[in-house]
């Protein structure tokens, strides 16, 4: 569970501060929860939303984990990001570019392709319009790529 929210805090010489809260916990959307400041508690400026930090925090973390843990994305490897433009999508382009690889991504639309290419992707396949397979061994030169990370699960 978590709990995403405003809150006041209320220091002892009488000044308010407004601070975004969000809390991984059981009990977490209870009236009142206690949190550990110091590693659990992640403060946010006024200007981001709580909805998009708590989804920020969990896709980082989920692509952190995968281009680290599950295949250690290094400079010369060539990824596949199905759904590149997506929210997750969007940051395993940028975390697995900025790590040195050659970024292939899908998407459905023109739309979605350029802000993939503004995000890290060197190449996009438009899966509604090219034969996915054919595209990648064509822009590997037929090697193919290290990894393949699919946000979907299912044919698109």
């Amino acid at each position: 569970m978590s709990l995403f929210g405003d809150f006041v805090l209320r220091l002892s010489y009488s000044i308010s501060i407004n601070i975004h809260l969000h809390k991984n916990a059981l009990g977490s959307l209870q009236e009142y929860v206690a949190v550990d400041w110091h590693t659990a508690a992640y403060p946010l400026p006024d200007q981001v939303p709580t909805r998009v930090a708590s989804a920020a925090l969990i896709q980082g973390l989920t692509t952190l984990a995968q281009v680290t843990e599950s295949y250690y994305v290094n400079g010369g490897d060539t990824v596949l990001i199905h759904t590149v433009a997506g929210g997750a999508g969007l940051l395993h382009a940028q975390v697995a570019k900025a790590r040195g690889a050659t970024v292939i991504g899908t998407t459905s639309s023109t739309e979605k392709a350029e802000l993939a290419r503004a995000h890290g992707a060197d190449h996009v396949i438009l899966y509604k319009q090219e034969n996915t397979v054919e595209r990648v061994l064509e822009l590997t030169n037929g090697e193919g790529v290290n990894v393949i990370y699919d946000g979907v699960g299912k044919a698109t």
